[in-house]
């Protein structure tokens, strides 16, 4: 059964080829220093988690050959698609851990017409009225999201900005090296992306105390997650090995270059 790459969707099963069950080795046996390089492609069978952007690349969870893996599938990578009863029922059974689904999730199916801002904020005041009815909104409010490729650039360029008032040459050159191979692995890698907003919550019937937590809509204006506190975590694995990657690659960016900031101000 042939189908096209493009209207491949979330839940579909596919075999799919694919080198990187670097995710599942990591979790199994902690840090590994393996890449993808040390192992050739192999066909695998798994179901869609999620499609990014207009299908360029699906993430996928695998039931066949090997349970677990988590792989991030460039779409010309895609076979053909599997139908569910050539699957075993232990097969069509297999789902991922808890801490890799991510929380309750609000589908929209409206065509929206507005600024980015405003379909946002109709989307998740739609999703807290579906999820949370007894919930009062204070305010929504957009923020730079950690989800946005864009946005992660954004946030390292502010950094740089400020780097560069205090720090030697010698060490901007550096930083601004470290930034241009952080643009360039976020080119090669794919994950699902996500405008992000504050939500402002009353927590009390009197509106005297206001909670804020996160919520965030795909670029496509299809999913809405509202991410309370503990949710937050689970929200960002569930996006998938990539974005574990580009995740870990912005903290140890920003963490490294914080401590060297703050021994340069230490010492003026």
């Amino acid at each position: 059964m042939n189908k096209d790459n493009n209207i491949y969707k979330k839940g579909d099963y596919v075999a799919f080829l694919s080198n990187k069950p670097i995710a599942h080795l990591n979790e199994m046996f902690g840090y590994n220093d393996l890449t993808e390089d040390d192992f050739e492609k192999m066909e695998h069978i798994g179901f869609i988690k999620s499609v990014i952007g207009n299908g360029e690349a699906f993430l996928l969870f695998t039931v066949r050959p090997i349970e677990g893996f988590r792989c991030t599938v460039e779409k010309g990578d895609i076979l053909r698609a599997v139908d569910i009863n050539e699957l075993t029922e232990q097969e069509r059974n297999r789902r991922e851990r808890d801490v890799f689904t991510p929380p309750i999730v609000y589908i929209n199916t409206e065509v929206l017409e507005g600024s980015i801002e405003e379909k946002c904020e109709y989307l998740v005041r739609k999703a807290m009225a579906a999820n949370y009815p007894e919930v009062s909104i204070e305010s929504i409010e957009m923020m730079n999201s950690e989800y946005l490729k864009e946005d992660l650039l954004k946030k390292i360029d502010a950094f740089l900005k400020r780097f560069c008032n205090i720090a030697r040459q010698d060490l901007i050159d550096k930083m601004k090296a470290k930034r241009e191979r952080f643009a360039n692995m976020l080119k090669d890698l794919y994950f699902k992306e996500y405008y992000q907003v504050m939500l402002g919550w009353y927590e009390d019937e009197e509106h005297t105390t206001i909670c804020y937590d996160w919520a965030v809509v795909d670029t496509n204006f299809e999913e809405v997650y509202i991410l309370f506190y503990e949710d937050r975590t689970r929200f960002y694995h569930s996006l998938g090995p990539d974005y574990d990657l580009v995740f870990e690659n912005m903290q140890a960016f920003l963490h490294s270059n914080f401590a060297v900031s703050m021994r340069l101000v230490s010492t003026r």
